[in-house]
């Protein structure tokens, strides 16, 4: 009897210190199972979601851009009949033909996540170590610079990006370069009449850009002992374009 009830005591020692020690190990490991099909759920939620959000972008994206079409349809035709009368003008000149050449080139990816300025280019047609102006909505959005042999582009305020502009209605010649927040003509001499809201746009001299294509507009005029310093507010506002156009006028002279 005694043996019996001894037997039956420590059984039930065992049973309470097993349930103290591994009660809390097993609803850990279910916990674990659980949340483990949850994340699996929800990660499978998510990628359906996104699936269907992008399907319904895409073809959103598509009337918008055939709408686009439509629309710039008849100025692109009236454009090749200006070019096409120019260039019979310039040839009863004896002058060399007008015959502008622009690349719709799709943005892949940042060079780095940390430069929002550098991005690579699908170009196609992209001659090794040749350099490009880039446009975007008719305004200048940058440069294409190689690197690796491959077209890498410089968003205008990337402190490497350069080119030649005019300032003003007195079309004043000057040099822009990117400064991560604005634009700077640097400089400009003192004489030079310049004013605040003055635009600023292409002058074509180092072929990187035709003439008269719109930077943005003065905001500011710093004056140094024999220089002054034009800050300029690019029109150009998109931070991660999808397209730009690559301006291809041959090897640039800047």
């Amino acid at each position: 009897m005694i043996k019996r009830k001894f037997i039956f005591g420590l059984t039930f020692f065992v049973l309470i210190v097993f349930s103290l020690n591994y009660s809390n190990y097993l609803k850990s490991q279910v916990l674990q199972f659980s949340n483990e099909i949850r994340v699996f759920f929800i990660e499978q939620s998510y990628r359906v979601n996104s699936s269907i959000q992008r399907h319904f972008r895409q073809k959103q994206q598509i009337k918008l851009l055939q709408k686009q079409v439509e629309i710039l349809k008849p100025t692109a035709e009236l454009s090749a009949l200006f070019a096409a009368k120019l260039n019979q003008l310039l040839d009863e000149s004896n002058l060399t033909a007008y015959n502008p050449k622009l690349h719709l080139s799709r943005v892949i990816a940042y060079e780095k996540l940390d430069n929002p300025f550098k991005m690579w280019l699908e170009f196609p047609s992209y001659e090794k170590n040749a350099s490009y102006g880039l446009i975007h909505k008719d305004f200048t959005a940058g440069i294409v610079y190689p690197k690796f042999d491959k077209p890498l582009a410089h968003l205008q305020l990337d402190k490497k990006v350069i080119f030649s502009v005019l300032i003003g209605k007195d079309e004043h010649l000057g040099v822009i370069y990117g400064n991560e927040k604005n634009l700077l003509i640097k400089y400009i001499p003192s004489l030079v009449d310049i004013n605040i809201g003055d635009e600023v746009v292409t002058s074509g001299a180092d072929r990187l850009f035709y003439e008269g294509i719109k930077v943005g507009k003065v905001v500011d005029i710093k004056v140094k002992n024999i220089y002054k310093i034009a800050v300029v507010e690019p029109y150009m506002k998109v931070k991660k374009p999808n397209f730009l156009y690559v301006v291809d006028l041959g090897k640039p002279t800047l």
